[in-house]
């Protein structure tokens, strides 16, 4: 059998100025499946944001202590040394952002910044890594990649710089696509877009996507699986479709209630 893209067992998380017995996350464990699309839902301070920095190797250690095991791709990410970490990041596993306008660098191209994983990973010329990043472009769905690639960020709209960052996470054709609440910023139409667009490439290139989220309504139309985190625990992990349907914890009964009644009718594509 397979061995999960990704497991984490027992990970506390201890941000190094809060109270001795208050763990941002307190012992959670979950494994995902290569291909397999699951959701990480909770409120804010529920601790999903920090478990996906955790993840992906963004949690500083000045900040915060870790204990647990992180495992990506059979690698072990915690026992690496920092630089075998990055290159394990680097190729396995692409980040996508909230609020691609400030996680963007303003004064670099477009291209530059999507290519540059390729940069610090690979020794590929500056044409390979350009023939790439406008692969990456076309891929992510954005529209006249080879006029993008020379803009700043400041020259394209919020759907568009999404894509962009879409783009920059799926360059290396990593295994897990890690997406931290990427429709937050956008409008509703394009929203559904870029939801559309994470579904195609999880079907089309067998990406396994972990999607954080606060809205229950996302992770409905978008992923199988959902694990729901309050207070640094998941206290509910099982199909989409069976929680909301039955829900166990009162918590996740809550979260239900509160979607609009219009937004219940279930999964799309």
């Amino acid at each position: 059998m397979q061995a999960p893209i990704l497991k984490v067992k027992d990970l506390k998380v201890h941000f190094n100025d809060a109270p001795a017995e208050k763990n941002a996350v307190d012992g959670i464990s979950f494994t995902i499946e290569a291909g397999e699309v699951v959701g990480l839902v909770g409120e804010s301070g529920s601790g999903k944001s920090v478990t996906a920095m955790s993840i992906s190797g963004l949690m500083p250690k000045r900040k915060a202590t870790k204990s647990g095991s992180i495992t990506l791709d059979g690698s072990e990410v915690f026992s690496c040394p920092d630089a075998e970490v990055l290159d394990i990041l680097g190729e396995e596993l692409g980040v996508v952002f909230q609020e691609p306008m400030t996680a963007m660098n303003p004064v670099m191209t477009i291209g530059e910044q999507v290519e540059e994983a390729l940069l610090v990973h690979t020794k590929l010329t500056k044409q390979q890594r350009r023939e790439q990043a406008l692969r990456a472009m076309e891929l992510a769905e954005l529209e006249e990649p080879e006029k993008v690639y020379d803009m700043y960020p400041h020259q394209l709209s919020g759907g568009m710089l999404q894509r962009a960052m879409i783009a920059s996470a799926i360059i290396s054709r990593p295994k897990l696509l890690l997406a931290d609440e990427p429709t937050t910023a956008l409008d509703v139409t394009t929203q559904a877009e870029i939801l559309e667009l994470l579904q195609r490439l999880n079907r089309k290139h067998n990406m396994a996507i972990l999607l954080i989220s606060h809205n229950l309504h996302v992770v409905r139309k978008l992923c199988s699986r959902v694990l729901v985190m309050r207070k640094g625990k998941i206290v509910e992990d099982g199909p989409v479709e069976e929680v909301f349907r039955n829900p166990q914890h009162e918590y996740t009964k809550a979260l239900i209630a509160a979607i609009p009644k219009g937004y219940q009718g279930g999964r799309h594509g």
